[in-house]
């Protein structure tokens, strides 16, 4: 992507206005000699209900590009534009790794407080949380504390909070990092069906090639720190789509093409970081001797 505007003319802006909008954007922690550039400059377009997912090496400045989205965090340059919708700040709902859910609340009960905290009233928010519950197949352990939950039952509440509220604009923080590899495609396959059902704008982080290809509509590719766009593939899979698609030679194709992208950036991040220990011009070489 060479400029922010890239992404917003494929479309018809009557049809999928532009949700997000970043241009040059960027975010540094700390002052003087001991700023670190953790971010940018960022050129991105993302259009309502798009499902975008965000891969990079580690520490490349994803988390903080969705902290930046969400309004947690100001960039230190640019500009970061999210579209109002009907005339009023979108919902933003996240869901991160650490769940985020309220461990004296019963699973019914971090469901509805969400709901109550947006103003919905207490009848509708009763009724929502019902739905949700039996849509992310919770609705039995609506009573329970997330103590007596698995890992991927909490997650679970954590997506069906997110969702309760319809957000506009739904932030992902790598959720499924922390579960083993059973729960997580299980949660992958949940959260496309579930997604394709109410069609959110996602922003969703990411270390999983392959997750990316399933739930996205773009992967978008970060370099190493500080993190800039480097690639920003249109997946090519249309909707609605299933988990069927992780078997097909074309999914195999486009994850060695996303790799390639991927692959270069983590390697260097990996070689700056031992010349950085070493002080060694040689590490490159002896760590990666096929880049010469």
């Amino acid at each position: 992507m060479t400029d922010g505007l890239a992404v917003s003319e494929r479309w018809s802006a009557d049809v999928n206005p532009t949700m997000i909008r970043a241009v040059s954007v960027e975010r540094e922690f700390g002052a003087g000699a001991d700023a670190v550039h953790a971010l940018g400059p960022i050129e991105m377009d993302i259009v309502q209900g798009e499902f975008v997912s965000v891969v990079g090496p580690s520490g490349c400045g994803k988390s903080t590009l969705v902290k930046v989205v969400g309004g947690l965090l100001e960039p230190t340059a640019g500009v970061l534009q999210v579209r109002k919708v009907n005339g009023t700040p979108p919902r933003i709902a996240t869901v991160f790794q650490d769940f985020g859910i309220f461990p004296w609340k019963t699973v019914e009960r971090n469901v509805s407080f969400a709901l109550r905290v947006a103003g919905v009233g207490r009848t509708e928010a009763a009724e929502r949380t019902t739905k949700w519950l039996k849509r992310t197949g919770l609705s039995d352990f609506a009573g329970a504390y997330p103590s007596a939950l698995s890992g991927g039952m909490r997650q679970r509440v954590a997506i069906a909070r997110a969702l309760a509220v319809e957000p506009d604009l739904l932030l992902m923080d790598e959720p499924f990092a922390a579960l083993d590899a059973q729960l997580r495609q299980i949660l992958q396959d949940e959260l496309l069906s579930l997604w394709q059902e109410t069609r959110p704008t996602v922003i969703f982080v990411t270390h999983s090639l392959e997750e990316a290809i399933l739930l996205s509509d773009r992967v978008v590719v970060m370099s190493a720190r500080p993190g800039k766009v480097c690639a920003d593939r249109l997946v090519p899979f249309g909707r609605p789509r299933d988990a069927s698609v992780r078997q097909s030679a074309e999914f195999t194709r486009f994850r060695g093409e996303l790799w390639d992208e991927l692959g270069d950036q983590v390697h260097d991040q990996l070689a700056a970081q031992e010349r950085g220990n070493t002080s060694d011009a040689s590490s490159t070489r002896r760590w990666f001797p096929w880049r010469r």
